[in-house]
């Protein structure tokens, strides 16, 4: 069984440079790669809404940014839309990790859509865009109300509440 993947040639074919900006999203190892790129002095944005473990959550953050930097969607709304009350009674997002939160309703939704605000802003001045995918793994919240979207983070709300699924 092998456990590392051999990359050969990958200085040939890609090099970072001093003057770049980094935009670092997913797993905890764009966590630790990202990091050890601003303790050598890159510019690199770190998981603005936090960690994103499966690649469609990565997917649809960038989608949301995207369509905030285009004028499409509001950072405020979309934060609004995805707040949820958590068992803690702390404010919180599905697109983002429990790191950004709020005691309140207007606090959880502003501090949400400050991330996306960062985010959507360094989608327009990045010149390297850095994604990890953690696990194929996800979560779909599917509720009474009709809503049916992968989430981020679950909150440790009830199970009852999501399905898991395993991307293809």
């Amino acid at each position: 069984m092998q456990y590392q993947t051999p990359v050969t040639d990958f200085g040939r074919t890609f090099h970072l440079r001093t003057d770049d900006k980094i935009l670092a999203l997913g797993s905890c190892f764009a966590q630790v790669i990202g990091k050890r790129l601003a303790d050598r002095g890159m510019d690199v944005m770190l998981n603005p809404t936090g960690v994103l473990y499966n690649p469609a959550s990565i997917f649809h953050t960038l989608d949301l940014a995207i369509a905030i930097t285009q004028g499409d969607e509001d950072a405020g709304s979309i934060a609004d839309r995805y707040a949820l009350e958590s068992i803690d009674g702390k404010w919180y997002s599905w697109l983002a990790a429990s790191l950004i939160s709020g005691t309140s309703r207007e606090q959880g939704v502003a501090n949400t859509a400050a991330a996306l605000q960062l985010l959507a802003k360094r989608i327009q001045e990045m010149t390297v865009l850095m994604l990890t995918f953690g696990t194929a793994h996800c979560y779909r919240h599917t509720a009474d109300d009709g809503s049916n979207f992968i989430v981020t983070n679950c909150h440790k709300m009830p199970a009852r509440m999501f399905t898991e699924e395993v991307m293809d």
